[in-house]
């Protein structure tokens, strides 16, 4: 299968949100993706090691704690990251269950975008290993970063179609919170706690539905389509009767 070139990327844009189109369908339209630990398997980046090595405190997000340091201690503190990054490049590993979850996007003809905050480096790594097709890859130079929706809805702005039509998948709480306030439904799949997550408490970090693998994950899209599919049936019917 084709998958998406560097050219796809969206690296620092600054396109504005225009208003989303007023699509009278509620059929789902997309599915956005985190990756690292979400189409990967978990633990290829050592958080703590991450850490460790950049002197970020426990709790503090990285990137924004990094960006609130002084240019010379910044550049520092990224560079550890990075380091890590690549490490963690080098171990990435495919979740099971990949190939039948794309099979299912591809049968119902769901358009799929990669929404990460790593580097281009790894979105190249992970296409390269899966072979798997996304309209759109936006890695952490599309700015604010997740858990900012701006992205989400910059794709739903390219989609033609409204938040809520959309489901945004990921392991961290980030993810989720980036899908809920963007207005997109929302699936955590966790079968470990996430570094950072244990000290969350917000309603804008629960999810839709959690799932604890991909097969999980394409069982519950394939009722969230048929729900939805029940409710445009019966919308139609209702306009019919109103009309009649």
């Amino acid at each position: 299968m084709a998958f998406v070139s560097l050219a796809g990327l969206v690296r620092g844009s600054k396109r504005s949100l225009a208003s989303m189109a007023g699509e009278s369908s509620s059929a789902i339209a997309g599915i956005v993706f985190d990756m690292d630990g979400c189409l990967t398997k978990q633990g290829a980046i050592d958080f703590a090691e991450m850490r460790r090595r950049a002197q970020i405190p426990p709790k503090a997000d990285i990137l924004k704690h990094i960006a609130s340091l002084p240019a010379e201690e910044s550049a520092r503190s990224m560079a550890a990251v990075l380091e890590v990054e690549a490490e963690g490049i080098k171990r990435m590993e495919l979740r099971d269950g990949l190939d039948e979850l794309f099979d299912f996007l591809d049968k119902n003809r769901l358009r799929r975008a990669l929404l990460t905050r790593n580097t281009h480096l790894a979105i190249d790594q992970f296409l390269s290993l899966s072979e798997k097709y996304f309209h759109e890859a936006f890695d952490r130079s599309f700015e604010p970063p997740k858990p900012s929706p701006a992205a989400l809805l910059e794709i739903c702005n390219r989609w033609k179609t409204r938040p809520e039509n959309v489901v945004m998948i990921g392991d961290h709480s980030d993810d989720i919170q980036c899908g809920r306030s963007a207005g997109a439904m929302t699936i955590q799949i966790l079968d470990q706690i996430m570094p950072g997550d244990e000290h969350r408490d917000h309603s804008l970090t629960i999810p839709d539905y959690t799932v604890a693998s991909l097969p999980e994950m394409k069982e519950v899209l394939e009722q969230i389509i048929a729900d939805r599919e029940t409710e445009e049936a019966e919308a139609g019917m209702e306009s019919t009767m109103q009309g009649a």
